[in-house]
């Protein structure tokens, strides 16, 4: 006698693939796992959210309940896995979910990711975690009678640990604490204002000139290809007029291959960057310049949504709450253009940058870099087009130090005498004069 299938999906008379998912079915299946796995639902209110989506488990009976919803949700059928006396067997059927969200299920329902039972909560389902032992932190509604016959409602946020150690602390917060501690967190993102017009300019500088700057980059680097493969050519010359022996010509040989290669890369690159790239940049730097006002804007799920945007986890101790933010947020919160240097304003050369309120400061930008902070921030989130590679005057200007500017020692003053690449060419003691330029 043949097997029904799991729920979600139907057999069919096809010896290759005898189980299919159900058209109406298998979308079920999937919405359980992704409102469960946000950790904001018990089963009953599953049940009410699927039942209000317009999802049913059968004719005869139309609602979830939750034996239906634990074994759905516990069903490793959903991601392939067959257990047949005792054994487990790779299905050969499509699958529905991914082993990912099934995990995160099973987090929720071993206690691993703690959930209340308001969706309406802002903090709830894993928002924040305490910061002592790493659970979940949970929402509770309590209400209070009053004397007068009325009733107060507090909501506050404990550790859903039930279980801690002997040195875990009392992690108790009142929601407007929350709420006033993310504010907080999220105004040190916010630039004053002239920094924040001078960052934005920069920004847009930097992205009219794109297009300069990728013209050039291939330029110089179509130039260098020719002048590897002219080097390549007089090594190979030499090599077979004898004055250049075997180990040192395929030591340059595979030198020069490199460097090839490499170039090939750049070149390949160069053409990769997205305009769509500047618009986005900027309305990012917009974004994080008003993220107060927004947030005190924003009902439950939207507020939910911008901590996700702006932070990676959020921590909350017994006595302060922290975002550990995404590394383009952080750049601003850190804002290395803001600190002072020697010489920038004399006023301020004995103290301390963090001591000096932000609106004395000012934008620190060594002379020729063109907004090169504010392409700091852009670079891990929108991947500009590299520098092209400097020429032999080039790099003789920029490695001369300027007064009063320090840099540090290059490698290759410390290789001095090695091989060391120089110009256009690459200096061999006396085998090389017959690719160097």
């Amino acid at each position: 006698m043949e097997r029904a299938a799991a729920y979600g999906y139907m057999n069919v008379d096809d010896r290759n693939e005898p189980v299919v998912p159900h058209p109406e079915k298998s979308r079920t299946v999937v919405r359980i796992f992704e409102l469960y796995a946000s950790g904001q639902y018990t089963f009953k209110a599953l049940a009410d959210k699927l039942a209000a989506e317009g999802h049913t488990y059968r004719p005869s009976q139309p609602r979830f309940y939750r034996t239906s919803l634990s074994y759905i949700l516990n069903n490793r059928f959903y991601i392939g896995e067959l257990e047949r006396n005792g054994q487990v067997f790779k299905g050969r059927y499509r699958l529905l979910i991914d082993r990912r969200l099934f995990n995160a299920c099973q987090d929720v329902l071993h206690g691993r990711n703690r959930r209340t039972g308001n969706p309406d909560i802002v903090f709830s389902g894993g928002v924040l975690r305490c910061a002592c032992c790493d659970f979940a932190m949970t929402g509770e509604l309590i209400r209070r009678k009053l004397s007068s016959g009325g009733c107060n409602e507090h909501i506050y946020y404990r550790c859903g640990n039930n279980h801690p150690g002997d040195g875990h602390p009392k992690v108790r917060w009142r929601e407007p604490e929350v709420d006033a501690a993310i504010e907080k967190e999220l105004a040190a993102i916010a630039l004053p204002e002239a920094h924040a017009r001078w960052f934005r300019e920069s920004l847009e500088d930097g992205f009219s000139k794109i297009g300069v700057i990728q013209a050039e980059q291939k330029r110089v680097l179509a130039k260098r290809r020719t002048e590897l493969t002219r080097m390549q050519d007089r090594l190979l010359n030499g090599y077979l007029a004898g004055s250049i022996d075997e180990q040192m010509f395929q030591a340059k040989s595979l030198d020069l291959k490199v460097q090839l290669e490499d170039n090939e890369r750049q070149l390949d690159e160069a053409d990769k960057f997205d305009p769509a790239c500047a618009d986005a940049a900027l309305v990012t730097f917009d974004f994080s310049q008003n993220l107060v006002e927004l947030w005190r804007g924003s009902n439950s799920a939207e507020k939910r949504e911008m901590l996700e945007l702006v932070s990676l986890n959020r921590k909350v101790s017994d006595v302060n709450l922290v975002l550990i933010k995404r590394k383009l947020f952080d750049f601003l919160v850190e804002r290395p253009f803001l600190k002072t240097s020697r010489g920038a304003n004399p006023k301020h050369e004995t103290r301390n940058p963090d001591q000096i309120p932000d609106g004395q400061r000012e934008p620190r930008e060594a002379p020729g870099t063109g907004g090169a902070q504010c392409h700091l921030f852009l670079a891990p989130f929108f991947p500009l087009p590299p520098r092209p590679p400097l020429g032999p005057h080039q790099r003789h200007a920029a490695s001369a130090p300027r007064r009063g500017v320090s840099r540090p020692p290059r490698e290759a003053d410390e290789r001095r005498g090695a091989d060391v690449r120089k110009g256009t060419g690459t200096e061999v003691h006396s085998q090389d004069h017959f690719f160097r330029k």
